[in-house]
């Protein structure tokens, strides 16, 4: 049984970094036990090589909503996010935790698809989604993307948080944990295929994927200059060492990677784009 519903994975940038961009990068990535953190760890080592005179890290966040915020306010350089998340700030959307339109941002690149995935233990009886109703469920940590993602798809299915008996926010490894020793019922995790939480969780044979239904899916709908160009360019120069620390990034296609986007692409990541070939 697979999940169903896909999210846009994109790496984004400031429109115009700060003066400290050529030697301080700070990718914001999400929790070590996703994908992001891994991922921008490896790149943060692509980048210390490819970028000259550049200091690189990455650093743990509680992930898409959280590093926009951070990214518009200039606490980092580099950002991994959701699309739907993008486009929510991008547009401004209250509802979603942003105040303002966040016109600063820029595309460096569309990445792989993000799955959301809900696993539930097998004794909580929860066989689908309205099942999760009076369950104890984990749905991301606040200010991430999978929180916004299980708010919109409880709100198509016809409830919202309130109608869960307990509501946690913890990381994934940690909510998956709790689902093991039978403090929570289920987890719902949006992230890449392969991601480690889920492959542990189901390995068990105690636990199962609960599949979003195509109605609800349907309601829902698919969802620095010369630095940047170097970032954009690094990626795939060195996509595979990326591949190698997760097979999530097998899903990132340079000729889909300036496609689809919700919002502008960076001008340096344009610039890439153009030179071979992919924008006119």
């Amino acid at each position: 049984m697979r999940p169903i519903l896909i999210a846009l994975g994109v790496i984004v940038a400031l429109a115009k970094p700060g003066q400290s961009a050529e030697t301080l990068i700070t990718i914001l990535t999400g929790s070590p036990s996703g994908i992001y953190y891994p991922l921008g760890t490896a790149l943060s080592s692509v980048y210390a090589k490819a970028i000259p005179g550049a200091s690189v890290t990455a650093q743990a966040t509680a992930g898409s909503v959280e590093n926009l915020r951070l990214l518009d306010a200039g606490d980092g350089e580099l950002a991994f996010t959701l699309g739907d998340s993008l486009a929510d700030a991008w547009a401004g959307n209250k509802r979603a935790g942003f105040d303002r339109p966040f016109t600063k941002l820029r595309a460096i690149a569309r990445i792989y698809p993000n799955f959301i995935q809900i696993v539930a233990s097998n004794r909580s009886g929860i066989k689908t989604l309205a099942d999760l109703k009076g369950k104890r469920v984990s749905v991301g940590a606040e200010g991430s993307g999978t929180a916004l993602n299980a708010a919109v798809i409880f709100k198509a299915a016809g409830f919202t948080f309130d109608d869960l008996a307990k509501v946690d926010h913890t990381p994934f490894a940690s909510s998956v944990r709790l689902v093991e020793q039978g403090s929570l019922d289920a987890t719902f995790q949006s992230a890449g295929l392969g991601v480690e939480s889920i492959r542990h969780l189901l390995a068990s044979g105690q636990s199962t994927l609960i599949p979003v239904p195509a109605d609800i899916v349907a309601k829902i709908g698919s969802t620095v200059y010369d630095v940047a160009h170097l970032m954009t360019k690094s990626l795939f120069d060195h996509l595979d060492q990326l591949v190698l620390t997760h097979p999530a990034a097998e899903g990132i296609d340079v000729k889909k990677a300036a496609t689809g986007l919700p919002i502008p692409l960076h001008p340096g990541a344009e610039r890439y784009y153009r030179e071979v070939g992919l924008v006119k």
